[in-house]
């Protein structure tokens, strides 16, 4: 049996997740800026509903992936940095980096 590389995984997730972020609709319409909230259910139970992925801009404008837990914690980070450099961070329940790479 073949094993996924948690990161070839993150890498894979990301590039899903930008390619179906395309605008629709009416081009004249006012266009918010701000993330995109993907909101992901798993059963029926109290943790249905909530918000499990993040897409959006960092403060200088990259694009940044933001994975949290069931109980709604940070717990990955996939972006580009403001050079363009991608970049994945893995935190502990402390919000406190585990693994960079860049």
């Amino acid at each position: 049996m073949t094993r996924l590389n948690p990161l070839a995984a993150l890498a894979a997730a990301a590039v899903l997740a930008l390619a179906g972020c395309g605008g629709g609709g009416d081009d004249d319409a006012k266009q918010s800026s701000g993330p995109v909230e993907i909101t992901m259910w798993h059963g029926q139970d109290d943790n249905a509903g909530k918000v499990r992925v993040r897409l959006g801009l960092a403060a200088e404008g990259s694009p940044v992936m933001r994975l949290l837990d069931r109980d709604g914690d940070l717990r990955a980070v996939v972006g580009l940095a403001s050079d363009g450099t991608p970049f994945v961070q893995f935190l502990d329940e402390g919000k406190e980096p585990t693994w960079t790479m860049r």
